[in-house]
């Protein structure tokens, strides 16, 4: 049966993925937002734009209209918050979050529509240890406000759960992360905006050529974040949405196993082939106190400090008696670093954008590249400590060509053109040339989202960081394809 339904955060990073699902399957969708973005489903199925706000008085709506869509809507997702940890009191939440949840409510209620509600699994606050789904008021405290106010628009509807017969389900998500980001991704908020500015830091100290520090993180090495997909938790959310008989629950969206502090920590030490970060605990920083670029990055990464040292079990016992204990899977390492690789590759313009065409020095310089310098190192050792290096990947280099390189215990092997191995790197003709003058560093490229690493994506990041000495030992050098050995 086609459903009539009224989503609110529809342009959001879960609601864009629930809006696609139900337009896909034909139903009919009604999107309330502050901003109409009418361009941003390209589905011969469209929903209607209504220009509203879910902290005014009936929507933000003209009273013609507010009646009208209750008597034409069956089903309401309210997904509509402000979710930042930026806001100094509760005030700043209070109007979107609190009262956003009282006014979607009563509107549900009039039209006697189902309402399916978008909370967070944080709604536990600073609880640590095993946490059910029917938890929730325990006098705890929060991490923010954000996480406050999500708790009291939760309490409010499950008291109208106890006093009505409208059935209100509730999904909490745990720490979504965009599998696809685009360019109206991460801003300046987010779990890959923290990754990003400890990356920056490390680049910044590593083109100063710093003495080679460890820089810590406060943090506990032996916890772990939950992550999981947004496309994921939208999938779940549809296909709960879906089935009569789990109306009215509440939902941990979370997966079984959350992803470990020691896997960030393993990224960013293999990401430039040696130690170069490592979490430390509050006991340890107040004996050791901050160095001035542990302070900067302290700073800059505040209001994510509270998330760093999680204890948590968030048991999903409805989620799984649902749709099973295979729902919602964890997030491997690679996939984390894929997304987080486009979300970069976004960052800077918005969305990554075509090369532009290179001059003809430039595209002969990388066709020599391939075709005369790099074949003069053909079954030899590349440098003594890639003894040990062996794949197979490739390089697209924009606009100019696709060539196949297969190293085996450190030596080149095979040098051709076409697209052969389980990832490969694409760039730009002008970063392709200073990395391999020994100008930038790969990992520079990749964290400036000026590489893509298509493919095993940690693989990737491992070979270029490997390969680094070999591009600053032997530097080419256009229009000479002497080999200085």
């Amino acid at each position: 049966m086609k459903k009539t339904l009224l989503i609110t955060g529809g342009t959001g990073i879960l609601g864009k993925h629930l809006v696609t699902r139900f337009l896909a399957n034909g139903h009919r969708v009604t999107i309330l937002c502050r901003n109409p973005k009418p361009d941003l489903f390209p589905t011969s199925n469209q929903p209607r734009w209504l220009q509203g706000d879910v902290s005014l008085a009936r929507l933000g709506l003209e009273q013609k209209s507010y009646q009208s869509l209750v008597k034409t809507t069956d089903t309401v997702f309210h997904l509509a918050a402000r979710t930042d940890f930026k806001g100094k009191n509760l005030e700043a939440y209070t109007p979107v979050n609190i009262n956003g949840v009282r006014t979607i409510y009563s509107f549900a209620a009039k039209a006697n529509a189902p309402l399916h509600h978008v909370s967070t699994a944080f709604v536990c606050g600073r609880q640590q240890g095993t946490l059910s789904e029917q938890m929730l008021d325990r006098g705890q405290k929060f991490r923010n406000f954000y996480e406050e106010s999500k708790f009291r628009g939760e309490c409010f509807l499950r008291k109208q759960q106890a006093a009505t017969a409208l059935p209100i389900t509730i999904y909490r998500p745990s720490i979504i992360l965009e599998r696809q980001p685009d360019r109206n991704s991460g801003g300046n908020f987010g779990p890959f905006t923290f990754l990003d500015a400890i990356f920056r830091l490390l680049l910044s100290l590593k083109r100063q050529q710093s003495s080679p520090e460890i820089i810590r993180v406060q943090g506990c090495r032996e916890s772990s974040m939950p992550f999981i997909f947004d496309d994921d938790a939208a999938e779940t959310i549809y296909t709960l949405s879906n089935l009569p008989e789990q109306l009215g629950k509440t939902f941990h969206l979370t997966t079984a196993s959350s992803f470990a502090n020691n896997e960030i920590e393993n990224l960013f030490n293999q990401a430039f082939g040696r130690q170069v970060v490592c979490w430390a605990n509050a006991e340890d920083i107040l004996k050791n106190p901050l160095r001035p670029a542990e302070e900067l990055l302290a700073r800059r990464t505040k209001v994510y400090a509270d998330y760093l040292d999680l204890n948590l079990d968030f048991t999903r016992a409805n989620l799984d008696d649902a749709l099973g204990a295979q729902t919602l899977p964890d997030l491997s390492t690679n996939e984390v670093l894929t997304a987080f690789s486009r979300f970069l590759a976004c960052r800077k313009t918005g969305e990554a954008s075509p090369a532009p065409l290179p001059g003809d020095r430039t595209a002969g310089d990388i066709t020599l590249y391939f075709t005369r310098y790099l074949p003069e190192f053909l079954n030899r050792p590349m440098l003594q400590n890639l003894v040990s290096l062996n794949t197979l990947f490739w390089l697209k280099i924009q606009t100019v060509g696709t060539w196949s390189i297969q190293i085996g215990e450190g030596c080149l092997r095979t040098i051709k053109p076409g697209k052969t191995g389980a990832f490969g790197y694409t760039v730009t003709p002008d970063t392709f040339l200073k990395i391999v003058r020994g100008q930038r560093s790969p990992q520079e490229g990749f964290f400036q989202g000026q590489i893509a690493i298509n493919g095993d994506t940690r693989e990737g990041l491992r070979t270029a960081t490997a390969l680094e000495e070999f591009f600053s030992t032997y530097p080419y050098q256009e229009g000479s394809c002497q080999c200085q050995k």
